[in-house]
């Protein structure tokens, strides 16, 4: 046997009127600030909550490390397009500017000297 519920009519106003509550993703509940408050006040006191058991937990060695430095330094510098400056040639170009600016004027002379042909 099927059930068969209800449906009511909407008065336009309410149909299009956007929800009242954004859908729940992946386990999480989504409720209005009044709604959090009010589950806040009638849960327990921190003190009479009971403990948490970490015994199925296994324990963790932190004495080994597992993380290596710079590991995928090489390959960030490569695909970013960084350049690291030697510390005689930072002390010239203070800042990012700097650098764009003087090596847009070299890039704009070589193809001067390029197109009277005076550098190959």
């Amino acid at each position: 046997m099927s059930k068969q519920r209800t449906v009511s009519q909407k008065s336009e106003s309410e149909s299009s009127r956007p929800a009242a509550r954004p859908k729940a993703k992946r386990g999480i509940t989504v409720v209005d600030a009044r709604e959090a408050l009010q589950r806040a006040r009638k849960a327990p006191p921190i003190e009479a909550r009971d403990e948490v058991h970490t015994s199925d937990i296994p324990e963790t060695d932190f004495s080994v490390p597992v993380a290596v430095r710079g590991k995928y330094y090489a390959r960030f510098v490569q695909a970013s397009g960084l350049a690291q400056l030697d510390p005689d040639v930072r002390e010239a170009f203070p800042d990012d500017e700097t650098v764009n600016r003087t090596l847009r004027r070299v890039i704009e002379i070589t193809n001067d000297l390029r197109s009277r042909g005076e550098i190959a």
